[in-house]
């Protein structure tokens, strides 16, 4: 009897060795995905500073955010992301640059909404007719192939000075002076490092980026500029990173600017990177942010017209069965416009 009591005792602990095994296969695991899903529409008010002036808004702007796993999934998430409803797994290789580890992807990430804080200052107060001034301060080197030719010479922080003996003005000018000399040639950069400049020359070599083959020598540039206005502008978005809220912040600023409820008294959801001259760009999760923008009540969503995001937007606003309106814009100004035709809520 004795000896039938520990054997059923030996089997009751194999079985519970073999569930803690299972369980830290399926936790600790890791596979190349990231998990996303919808997040949150944010009122962007509490947020913006536009010198001492007060919202005079009925209604409300919101950016949209999307959730992300801030490390690759395991096997739990894995198999959530491939059943649930706009709960979508990334390759990581889409997200993280070559070679980038989780916390260099999220630091950039940051740096990019920093830019993207400066644009939005900008294309609003031109939008406003209201003088704005930028200047660049630098043209850092954030991010370095793995055996690209810049590797041997160039280190993360190196800040460009100059570029062929041009000074750098525009994030397009390193990309634009490399296809112009081409493949086998070299590139001569002015860089600062340690307080010191030097110049280097860099060979080109061929690579592909977003499936095109081109001239290249495997570097990412971050611009950071300085913007000058009065009133002075302060955003304060925390952790949000990454530069798709541009079009909801310049629409923020813009109204301050204008001291007019141009949200016309509805809540105004959207997404949208921008640039200097207004110009809104595609961003990535436009299907989670529509839903996150239904969840909140929005009442219209700005999807960038590029890319597949209208399409997309538009596709999953009828999924779900929204009453949001899904509109297309190309520029801060098609929002604007949109926003000043609409009757002001009663």
């Amino acid at each position: 009897m004795e000896r039938s009591d520990n054997r059923r005792i030996s089997k009751h602990k194999l079985w519970i060795t073999l569930g803690v095994i299972v369980v830290a296969l399926l936790y600790f695991i890791r596979l190349p995905f990231y998990l996303t899903m919808p997040g949150h529409a944010i009122t962007i008010s509490p947020m913006v500073e536009v010198g001492a002036d007060e919202d005079v808004k009925q209604g409300e702007l919101m950016l949209t955010t999307i959730s992300m796993s801030r490390n690759e999934t395991n096997l739990v998430e894995y198999a959530l992301g491939s059943f649930k409803d706009y709960w979508e797994l990334y390759p990581a290789e889409e997200l993280r640059m070559d070679g980038e580890s989780d916390e260099e992807y999220n630091q950039r990430q940051l740096l990019l909404m920093e830019n993207s804080k400066e644009k939005a200052t900008y294309a609003a107060f031109t939008a406003a007719g209201q003088p704005v001034e930028r200047i660049l301060e630098d043209a850092l080197i954030s991010y370095i192939k793995p055996g690209a030719p810049a590797e041997k010479h160039l280190a993360i922080g190196d800040n460009v000075k100059a570029i062929e003996g041009e000074p750098v003005n525009d994030e397009t000018d390193l990309s634009n002076a490399v296809t112009a000399l081409g493949e086998g040639d070299r590139i001569r950069l002015t860089i600062e490092r340690d307080g010191r400049e030097r110049n280097v020359e860099v060979p080109i070599t061929k690579g592909v980026l977003n499936d095109v083959e081109k001239p290249m020598i495997g570097v990412g540039l971050t611009m950071n500029y300085s913007v000058t206005s009065d009133p002075e502008v302060v955003i304060k978005s925390e952790e949000i990173g990454g530069p798709s809220a541009g079009l909801m912040f310049s629409l923020e600023i813009y109204s301050r600017l204008v001291d007019q409820d141009i949200t016309r008294g509805r809540s105004i959801a959207g997404t949208g990177t921008i640039d200097f001259a207004g110009s809104v760009g595609a961003i990535g999760g436009i299907k989670q942010k529509v839903v996150a923008a239904d969840n909140a009540g929005a009442d219209v969503f700005f999807a960038p017209r590029s890319g597949d995001n209208f399409k997309d937007a538009d596709a999953t606003a009828k999924d779900i069965q929204t009453a949001m309106t899904i509109v297309p814009v190309d520029t801060l100004e098609d929002a604007i416009h949109y926003l000043e035709a609409l009757e002001p809520v009663a």
